[in-house]
């Protein structure tokens, strides 16, 4: 099973990411959820996660911020946006983001982001 933590400071976005896991029935177990950079930080230092969805736009430390000072750490980080600049991609991936994909969050482009983070293959049928 797979440990993730969502951080964003659009509840409506832990919902939408939670719903989506679970409606595909894909083996990430949510370990936890923040609200701002800070906590998100602190988030992922403490459950060292193997994937996190991360917000770029939050209080306090935005994603970017967040995704620097985690430089050892092994999570992997698919980035979560309204923004659809090519800038952000690019600061993203040179930062050592897996993937970023924008809001509203399609399940599509979901499983193909956790695909390319964790290198797992999702069939029909099976997980």
């Amino acid at each position: 099973m797979i440990r993730a933590v969502i951080c964003d400071d659009e509840m409506a976005s832990h919902s939408i990411i939670r719903y989506l896991i679970e409606n595909e029935g894909l083996p990430i177990e949510i370990v936890g959820t923040a609200v701002n950079g800070q906590s998100s930080l602190e988030l992922i230092q403490r459950e060292q996660p193997d994937l996190a969805f991360l917000d770029i736009q939050m209080p306090k430390l935005d994603g970017f911020e967040v995704l620097q000072k985690l430089r050892e750490s092994k999570t992997k980080v698919i980035f979560i946006t309204v923004y659809n600049t090519f800038a952000y991609a690019q600061k993203a991936l040179r930062l050592g983001a897996c993937d970023i994909i924008e809001k509203p969050i399609d399940v599509t482009q979901l499983k193909e982001a956790i695909i390319r983070a964790i290198g797992w293959n999702f069939t029909e049928n099976e997980t």
